[in-house]
């Protein structure tokens, strides 16, 4: 397999294909151990606990003066212990053959479910008949869901993921027009249940300029606290929140700018504006 650049790694893994990627990112690694954003997508290939810590361990050896890695070795370990729990023992029922009256009541249900489809198709006819009779019209617009390429989520304003939290872009240091880095400050909070965590490593990022070109995440010391969004980030738990940035190299003259939002391993993309 050719040698692939950083970036084509990335869309790799997004497309599910980690083992193809984990081997181009291997000889980036060879080329310099102090690539701190190729260690970061190098863990990502990894799915088993123990592995990643492995990884970690090593990208620590080559960087040991870098506090984040140290503190993901810290709650990856946590991790492991609590995986290494076993498992409470379910219990075993007993299945009884079914009796006559359990049959009898089978059949009954069949019944009654079919009249009731049967209900509702004759409701749903006259409903539609009704719509149509109006002019042959409906006059209700459907409303443009927030989040998508062309209602992108405006500057301040949070996206709920459901089951997950809502996530807020805060500010954005880009202007139309303006290229280096684009450093967006995002806000996420946590609304699982108390105790329950939220794992904001499952959040991917790059942007989109309005002429169509592709903007992977940046990971570079003029970007503050450029962890927020990978597995380094400390758990944040029901309740909790997480505030951090991610940064973009705009490498052309573009007049409008989203940023992207994707969950590993889970389809659909969600889209925030990044234009002030």
């Amino acid at each position: 397999m050719e040698n692939l650049s950083l970036d084509e790694c990335i869309s790799l893994i997004r497309n599910g294909k980690k083992i193809e990627a984990r081997q181009s990112l291997q000889k980036i690694l060879e080329q310099n151990l102090q690539n701190l954003n190729a260690w970061y997508w190098y863990i990502e290939t990894f799915d088993d606990i123990e592995q990643r810590l492995k990884a970690l361990r090593l990208c620590l050896k080559y960087n040991p003066n870098d506090q984040k890695i140290r503190d993901a070795i810290g709650v990856f370990e946590n991790k492991l212990k609590s995986s290494t729990i076993p498992p409470r023992a379910k219990s075993q029922s007993i299945k009884h053959p079914p009796s006559n009256t359990q049959g009898a009541n089978m059949n009954l249900w069949i019944i009654g479910g079919i009249l009731g489809i049967g209900i509702v198709s004759v409701i749903c006819i006259f409903a539609i008949s009704g719509l149509l009779s109006k002019g042959n019209k409906i006059t209700t617009l459907p409303v443009l869901q927030s989040g998508t390429f062309n209602n992108p989520v405006p500057i301040g304003v949070g996206y709920t993921f459901p089951g997950l939290g809502t996530l807020t872009v805060i500010k954005s240091s880009w202007f139309p027009g303006q290229t280096g880095f684009a450093i967006v400050q995002i806000f996420f909070s946590c609304e699982r249940p108390a105790g329950q965590e939220c794992d904001t490593g499952n959040f991917m990022f790059d942007a989109l300029g309005g002429s169509g070109n592709g903007y992977s995440r940046e990971f570079d010391s003029a970007i503050p606290e450029p962890d927020f969004g990978t597995f380094i980030n400390p758990p944040v738990y029901g309740g909790g929140v997480e505030k951090g940035y991610a940064g973009f190299l705009i490498k052309n003259n573009e007049s409008t700018l989203m940023m992207r939002v994707q969950l590993l391993y889970e389809d659909g993309e969600f889209f925030f504006t990044i234009s002030n």
